[in-house]
């Protein structure tokens, strides 16, 4: 009965893995890593070269997907996705002040989120739905990871509060995960095999898209669509590097109130993915993405702005401005498959491989250069930073015409 019910909604049991998703890498890797690395290393720095190793694992992107598809390993790839969660905290709990261990843990962090990233839309996206069905799997994906948002933000603000040890939360989420992790092995049979029967002309693009030059690929539309990406997502490493540093130390807001704006954020993004999906199938995907990032810079300079004229009601107002902030990436993850699918001639796996990459190399530069920017030039250079990087991805996809 309550599958029967989860079918008419256009849920799948599978779907586990992408509230996992939304849990660890909207809400606990920004929340957990940076606070981490920070107190018991005493360095800013250091908790942006960690975030940055983190993006550096999604450079394995294009040979995950690309292995996936030669052995039809999408499940067992999804699986490992989140076991790299549950390892990546098992480094964390054992690190104590050593910093390697940290990076490492890092590192299976990024392996984990861009596995998951990268092959969840494709257990939707090359399972031979029509359109109508693909739509709305889709959307209701994107809210699986929103509802990993709100229970993942409300939880972690709770611990936080509590004044619990970052090992016992750390041991919390993998245990979670773990628990997910059981949950979408066991339920996505058919979906794994769903690709397979459509995976003939998949297959043939995908090999004919691999001995493309890859100088061919970058010098095209689709090249200029995954510079965009990789700013947009470099201004966006930048935030999340630094998130409840940046809260606390600019704007006088404690984590557990950093969580809870997550959790919040969560909430309206309930709503507004409904809104962007409409909003998207009557002027298209990139005039949805060309919107947020605009919104995006907007807000970042509202937030600045009051970086420099502090207020008494600032800390409200700043979480106000970042569950703002936290819309636009939602919705340029859940449209930016749709552009690159209309811009790219590559194949499928392909694609998604090459978009993972360079989201990876935007997020690893834009983690690095947070703790930098926040040392040399104070916590408005990390926003003015995030404003200039969100500013060049607009400009850039302004100026791609799509079909």
């Amino acid at each position: 009965m309550i599958k029967k019910l989860l079918d008419k909604m256009g849920i799948e049991l599978w779907f586990a893995a992408h509230l996992a998703y939304g849990f660890v890498q909207l809400v606990f890797i920004p929340m957990m890593i940076p606070a981490f690395v920070a107190e018991r290393t005493e360095s800013f720095e250091n908790a942006g070269l960690a975030m940055a190793f983190f993006g550096v694992a999604g450079l394995a992107a294009p040979l995950i997907g690309i292995a996936a598809d030669k052995y039809k390993a999408h499940r067992i790839a999804q699986f490992l996705g989140m076991a790299s969660y549950v390892i990546a905290a098992a480094f964390y709990i054992c690190a104590g002040t050593n910093f390697e261990m940290m990076c490492a843990g890092s590192v299976f962090f990024g392996l984990g989120s861009a596995t998951l990233l990268m092959l969840n839309p494709v257990f939707i996206t090359f399972a031979g739905y029509d359109n109508k069905t693909e739509a709305l799997k889709l959307g209701r994906l994107a809210q699986i990871c929103i509802v990993g948002v709100l229970l993942g933000g409300g939880l972690l603000a709770t611990m936080t509060d509590g004044g619990l040890p970052y090992e016992t939360i750390f041991a919390t989420m993998a245990v979670l995960v773990a628990v997910l992790g059981l949950v979408t092995i066991t339920s996505s049979k058919a979906a794994g095999a769903r690709i397979i029967t459509n995976a003939s002309e998949e297959k043939e693009s995908s090999q004919e898209g691999t001995k493309l030059n890859f100088k061919e690929v970058l010098f095209s539309k689709f090249g200029a669509f995954l510079v965009a990406i990789a700013t947009l997502c470099a201004g966006q490493g930048a935030f999340q590097a630094q998130y409840p540093n940046l809260m606390e130390h600019a704007f006088d807001v404690p984590q557990s109130m950093s969580a809870g704006a997550l959790s919040i954020a969560a909430v309206f993004g309930l709503f507004v993915v409904a809104i962007a999906e409409r909003y998207s199938a009557l002027k298209g995907p990139k005039a949805l993405f060309t919107m947020c990032a605009f919104l995006s810079v907007a807000v970042v300079n509202i937030l600045l702005g009051f970086g420099y004229f502090p207020t008494a009601i600032a800390a409200f107002i700043a979480c106000a401005l970042v569950i703002i902030y936290l819309q636009g990436i939602t919705v340029t993850d859940m449209c930016s498959p749709a552009i690159a699918s209309r811009l790219s001639s590559v194949g499928a796996g392909y694609t998604q491989g090459m978009m993972m990459f360079f989201i990876s190399i935007g997020f690893a530069a834009g983690s690095a250069i947070s703790g930098f920017a926040v040392d040399a030039f104070g916590w408005n250079g990390l926003i003015l930073t995030i404003s200039g990087l969100t500013g060049i991805s607009c400009a850039i996809i302004s100026a791609i015409k799509t079909k």
